[in-house]
């Protein structure tokens, strides 16, 4: 049993040098030249009375347990290893020769006896014993022998009883066979004292194991509740995440789990066990996927990449990385993130600093003439000091316009810049209430036209009562301003409810605009018409355009050069 619970190769070699030294001394035996035997030493009185003491050569049962230690060897050593089938021959060995060395133990007169017929010396059933014992060690981890040596609490309990009920059995044997002999006991007293003590001994040590197994179990089942609790906790975790996909994938590429919810390009009939290349061969980025778990099952590694899913405009964030311990690989670990929104926000970063990059062009192009003109008319006023009174008037007068405009510039950068920090304070905005005060307020520069501004169904709004008057104020007066060239200005404001959402259309007769320069218009500083001609600086529409996006609702226009606009917006009623 140390063979078997150490499993050192060493004694397997050593033993079997002693099983050859005694074959040794049987064929030195059989020619006579070493006429020795042990047991004629050691037993001599006992053989002397259960038969002859002549020379005797070599018993069949003998010659049979070599020739089946050969067989086991063979089996073993062979091209195709048949170690179960060996290691059932040992035990058969290891069976014949507990006969024999309980025998000799024992010393029965009639076991004497029948070594006349079937002899086999002491040191030959002990080496036969060794020797197959040795061979079950040296074979531990294959066959039979795995129920005996592997580390579950079965073989445990097995490397524990077994060597003790074998020792105990000897020692009762030995002690109540001699018992027996010095106090002429009866055979049944001799065995009914060695089974009652075996019963006892083997009860004890049963409980004993029992104790120790029930302890083992209790903190196996402690510890298994654990995990499962954390396992729950893990998969609950992932779960708990709406736009992160987790699957593990075992070495031979199966699903070895996977979280509850999938994205929307694996088939809905997804389970563990499933192959996955069964599962992303059919995609168009599947062959990659594929690739990188097959390299991470290689050798430890990671992969990042993005992938646009098939069936809807999403995209995805793949990682894979190899799962191992102290550098085994024993899976690999696939997390797909739904990264729509990130892309969609760097994809708005982009066209934002696109759109920043071309106002800032815009605003430093608009700066840049009257600063020039200020600079130009202060050095003449500087260096020129017999100017005429009259042109000292023009040229500061032009100073204080361009000056005048540049701060119009600043106010209107600041109103954008405001805009985008703005708390927005949503309410039913009685539209009849205010459109009234803004028009007079509009229109007074432009009273010498009488501009015919008609409304029509007025619709309260639902948002901010300051935000939207500006938004009143700005497309009026632009619709006042580019039909101020005509004689009679006529101006139409128009609301209409429909799929929750109320529409304004505020119609001019004025000059008109392409309707391809449409989104030119509502950036900021972009202006359709000559500059000289109307005044402004192109921030009015920029200004409608974010607040109605700050609400949440669209802003659009109909138009063609020479036939008046028509612009419109529209608000969500909730």
């Amino acid at each position: 049993m140390i063979l078997i619970v150490y499993r050192k190769p060493l004694f397997f070699k050593i033993l079997g040098a002693v099983a050859l030294l005694e074959l040794i001394i049987y064929f030195l035996c059989v020619l006579r030249i070493l006429p020795f035997q042990i047991d004629l030493l050691l037993y001599h009185n006992k053989l002397e009375m259960g038969g002859h003491l002549e020379f005797r050569r070599m018993a069949l049962n003998t010659a049979s347990s070599f020739f089946l230690c050969f067989i086991c060897l063979f089996l073993h050593t062979s091209k195709k290893p048949r170690t179960y089938a060996a290691q059932i021959i040992a035990f058969v060995i290891i069976c014949q020769t507990f006969f024999f060395i309980f025998g000799y133990f024992n010393q029965a007169t009639e076991f004497m006896g029948l070594l006349e017929f079937f002899p086999m010396a002491i040191n030959t059933a002990l080496s036969f014993f060794l020797f197959c014992l040795s061979f079950l060690a040296f074979t531990y981890n294959t066959g039979v022998m795995m129920v005996i040596s592997s580390p579950y609490m079965g073989s445990i309990s097995i490397r524990r009883i077994l060597p003790i009920s074998i020792l105990l059995i000897f020692t009762l044997s030995y002690i109540v066979s001699n018992l027996s002999e010095l106090s002429h006991w009866s055979t049944n007293l001799s065995i009914s004292l060695f089974s009652s003590l075996f019963i006892v001994l083997i009860t004890l040590m049963l409980w004993r194991t029992g104790v120790r197994l029930n302890a083992k179990d209790f903190l196996n089942k402690k510890y298994e509740q654990q995990i499962n609790r954390l396992t729950r906790q893990f998969a609950t975790s992932i779960n708990s995440f709406e736009n992160l996909y987790i699957i593990n994938v075992d070495e031979a590429m199966h699903i070895s789990h996977m979280s509850r919810n999938s994205p929307d390009f694996l088939p809905k009939s997804i389970h563990n066990g499933m192959l996955i290349t069964d599962i992303f061969h059919n995609l168009s980025f599947g062959d990659r996927i594929i690739n990188c778990v097959s390299k991470c099952l290689n050798k430890v590694d990671k992969f990042d990449f993005n992938i646009k899913s098939d069936f809807k405009n999403k995209f995805y964030n793949v990682s894979c990385r190899s799962i191992h311990n102290n550098n085994e690989i024993i899976g690999v670990a696939i997390a797909i993130t739904d990264v729509t929104e990130l892309i969609e926000a760097q994809n708005d970063l982009k066209k934002s600093n696109a759109e920043l990059e071309k106002f800032s062009y815009s605003v430093a192009h608009d700066l840049r003439s009257p600063l020039g003109i200020i600079n130009g008319y202060s050095q003449i006023l500087l260096t020129d000091s017999n100017l005429p009174e009259p042109m000292k008037t023009k040229y500061l007068t032009a100073i204080s316009n361009n000056t005048s405009k540049m701060e119009s510039i600043i106010t209107s950068i600041l109103q954008i810049s405001q805009l985008s920090h703005t708390s927005i304070n949503k309410e039913w905005v009685a539209v009849e209430n205010i459109i009234y005060d803004i028009i007079d307020e509009v229109s007074y520069p432009y009273k010498a036209q009488k501009p015919k501004i008609t409304t029509d169904r007025l619709l309260n709004l639902y948002g901010d009562k300051v935000l939207i008057s500006q938004v009143f104020s700005n497309i009026i007066s632009n619709a006042l301003k580019y039909s101020s060239g005509k004689e009679d200005i006529k101006v139409y404001i128009h609301a209409d409810s429909r799929d929750d959402f109320t529409t304004y259309q505020i119609s001019d007769n004025g000059i008109g605009f392409d309707q391809t320069d449409l989104n030119q218009a509502l950036k900021p500083f972009q202006r359709l018409e000559s500059k000289d001609k109307y005044e402004g600086i192109g921030i009015g529409l920029a200004i409608v355009y974010k607040i109605i996006e700050l609400h949440g609702g669209e802003v659009w226009a109909e138009s063609q050069p020479g036939k008046g606009s028509t612009f419109f917006f529209s608000l969500p009623n909730i």
